[in-house]
């Protein structure tokens, strides 16, 4: 008699082996019944000696169903056969595996049948698992605890696989959603909260010389600037005083101004006359007088 390999003889002294169904096996020879295929792994064909795998980015989460010459019909109808692909935001990353992973945070995939995520890119997130895409940064809404009500910042996500969106800090700015950085402030604009979509141009009287500020400066007693958004301040010409702006008609008579850039008047010296006011240089007294 011949023995059973990769089929089976339910009874002693049958006439014949009968073959395994697809989704269950015999290994070695001399079986009396078949094996179910383990969760994790398939056999698609009938009369076969092991099963196979799933390979990664699919699944086999059931036994298989045992064929007898008694009720191959039903057996066949009810054999784990084949694997399962991972359904879109789900993964298997290794081969034989039994259940599909979802898509971790910061990560995502639109496909069946991955063996493993993509992680979302800089400016894009995913903030929660099982997710089929990133979405991109938005203006995103934050309460504002100073002015207790909701504010429109702007926000970022500096690198691949962020789960959320970073406010941009005092100083620097982004007007655009889904981006991946901050822009400094540009000389002669300011920003001193966070989360801003745009800098604020510093005030006639002040300025910034330097990217990414957070206040404007005054300009220093002599100097002054009359324009918005400026990088510098100039110094008074001689006959003004300065506090910011310069004034023509600080320096009256008995006073004058000689230096560009002067705080004070100084006084008329002996021997000299300031008649008039606004002079950049005292008047030599005449001779005798």
């Amino acid at each position: 008699m011949t023995a059973c390999t990769g089929s089976f003889s339910a009874t002693a002294n049958a006439l014949s082996c009968a073959a395994c169904a697809a989704g269950s096996f015999a290994a070695g020879s001399g079986n009396s019944a078949c094996t179910l295929c383990p969760i994790g792994t398939n056999q698609p064909q009938p009369g076969q000696s092991s099963c196979f795998n799933c390979t990664a980015g699919s699944i086999s989460n059931a036994q298989g169903q045992v064929r007898s010459r008694i009720a191959s019909a039903l057996s066949q109808l009810f054999s784990q056969s084949t694997c399962t692909n991972c359904a879109p935001a789900h993964f298997s990353a290794t081969n034989g595996a039994s259940v599909c992973q979802p898509c971790a945070v910061g990560s995502a995939s639109s496909v069946s049948g991955a063996t493993v995520c993509g992680q979302c890119q800089a400016g894009a997130v995913a903030p929660v698992d099982g997710l089929l895409s990133c979405t991109a940064c938005k203006v995103c809404q934050i309460l504002n605890p100073v002015l207790t009500r909701k504010s429109q910042p702007g926000t970022f996500a500096a690198s691949p696989g962020s789960a959320s969106c970073d406010v941009c800090s005092a100083g620097t700015f982004q007007p655009s959603p889904g981006q991946s950085f901050c822009s400094n402030c540009t000389v002669g604009f300011a920003s001193n909260a966070p989360a801003q979509q745009s800098c604020q141009p510093c005030s006639p009287g002040t300025f910034t010389s330097l990217p990414g500020q957070t206040t404007c400066r005054s300009c220093s007693p002599g100097f002054f600037q009359d324009q918005p958004a400026q990088s510098t301040c100039a110094p008074c010409a001689p006959t003004y005083f300065s506090g910011g702006f310069c004034h023509a008609t600080c320096c009256h008579v008995d006073v004058f101004t000689a230096n560009s850039g002067q705080l004070v008047c100084n006084e008329c010296p002996v021997g000299h006359h300031c008649n008039t006011s606004g002079l950049a240089a005292p008047f030599l007294c005449a001779a005798g007088r």
